[in-house]
């Protein structure tokens, strides 16, 4: 048993690669890796679209995380009425943190397209039927 284990330890020790380094393709051929960085990567469109569908279908989840997104201005700009009106919508607690930061008058416009848009998916899911 012994043997077995510093016969295991050597082989990690002296391991040698199994496959050859090779260097992955130039940009833009099939199989190169997708450039990096938040201006070019991909995957951030689709995040934001798959939000806005999933919100737009009136899921909560959704629209808590548009909220979440127009709210901190990271992956999109920042806008609080939009981001007080998709929390409202998904009755996130998000709201009242955002709240506190915003004037009376973007609370009111706030909630004026909270209504607008519960309007729009109330008439998407009408059509629907």
């Amino acid at each position: 048993m012994k043997k077995l284990l510093l016969l295991a330890v050597a082989f990690q020790v002296l391991a040698i690669p199994t496959h050859a380094q090779v260097a992955p393709p130039p940009p833009g051929t099939p199989g190169a890796p997708p450039p990096s960085g938040p201006a070019v990567c991909p995957s951030i469109p689709v995040v934001i679209a798959r939000a806005r569908a999933s919100a737009e279908n009136g899921e909560a989840g959704g629209q808590q995380m548009l909220g979440t997104y127009y709210s901190e201005g990271v992956i999109m700009k920042q806008d609080k009425v939009e981001a007080y009106a998709w929390f409202t919508l998904a009755g996130a607690k998000d709201r009242t943190a955002l709240e506190q930061t915003m004037t009376p008058q973007q609370i009111a416009d706030g909630q004026k397209r909270a209504k607008q848009l519960q309007a729009q998916i109330e008439a998407r899911h009408k059509d629907a039927k």
